[in-house]
């Protein structure tokens, strides 16, 4: 086991890993998966604004003129549904602020595990998320080593169709992984393994 992980981790991947021999143990870097999601909060700043103005226009004309510019029980009734249209637009910009705050949260809750049998990765929280990767799904994988020996792994899982006649990479993400390189050799290990 790695000894930087906190006792109440320690003990979810020990429950998750019973009768398993574990091989490797790891979390992602918070402030890696924070950066990771950062263009998405960089996005939401002009969405959120406009989606605000939008509603304050909408809002303030309904409230503070008398029927203008919305005239008549129909106005106001079309005034009030445009405000409710504009509303799920001000949610969405407040979860595009609040994804990397998110991404960084989750990211301390987790811990990736790997065991002779399988790949893990276990976040705790209300409730529990276990996502297991068996190493004969794993068709690829993909490293991203910064110079410090960390870095990012992408497992590709497969291909599907999107229902248009276009094709969606199946993956699942290791960000911000001290001893990159290590992981990648340790799982293609397992997946040789397997075959």
């Amino acid at each position: 086991m790695s000894d930087t992980l906190p006792a109440w981790l320690e003990a979810a991947v020990q429950r998750e890993t019973a009768g398993e021999s574990l091989r490797w143990t790891g979390r992602p870097g918070a402030w890696r998966a924070f950066a990771w999601t950062s263009l998405i909060w960089i996005f939401g700043i002009p969405w959120l604004a406009f989606s605000v103005f939008w509603e304050a226009t909408v809002v303030g004309s309904l409230l503070l003129s008398k029927g203008a510019p919305f005239a008549g029980s129909t106005g106001q009734t079309m005034g009030w549904v445009m405000a409710l249209f504009g509303l799920p637009f001000v949610l969405i910009g407040l979860a595009m602020l609040l994804a990397p705050f998110a991404a960084f949260r989750t990211a301390r809750r987790t811990v990736y595990a790997l065991t002779n049998k399988r790949f893990i990765t276990i976040t705790e929280g209300r409730t529990r998320l276990v996502k297991s990767v068996l190493p004969d799904l794993i068709r690829s994988i993909e490293r991203k080593e910064r110079p410090d020996g960390s870095g990012n792994l992408r497992l590709i899982l497969g291909y599907e169709s999107d229902g248009d006649g276009g094709t969606v990479t199946k993956t699942e993400d290791l960000v911000g992984i001290a001893e990159v390189r290590r992981v990648e050799t340790l799982l293609m290990d397992l997946k040789r393994r397997a075959a």
